[in-house]
């Protein structure tokens, strides 16, 4: 036997696709100011050790809190006795 409890917060996982598109934006937004402010080369030289890898891993661990925050909200239940 399976029950939800709260299915109303479903819809809260409508907020991942938005938290996605606004990290794509600030995304793109950051590499264009980069490069107004230098070139390829001298980025490289001012910052050696910068990542894309690891934004992204920050990203999918923030959408995974998210998404386990909002199925602890719908409070699934699994079972036979009350």
């Amino acid at each position: 036997m399976y029950k939800i409890e709260e299915p109303i917060y479903f819809y809260f996982f409508a907020i991942i696709p938005v938290i996605i598109v606004i990290y794509l934006l600030v995304f793109w937004w950051k590499k264009r100011a980069q490069k107004k402010f230098a070139s390829p080369e001298l980025l490289e030289k001012l910052a050696p050790n910068a990542s894309n890898f690891k934004s992204i891993l920050k990203l999918i661990f923030l959408l995974l809190g998210i998404s386990f925050l909002i199925l602890a909200l719908i409070n699934p239940k699994m079972g036979t006795k009350l």
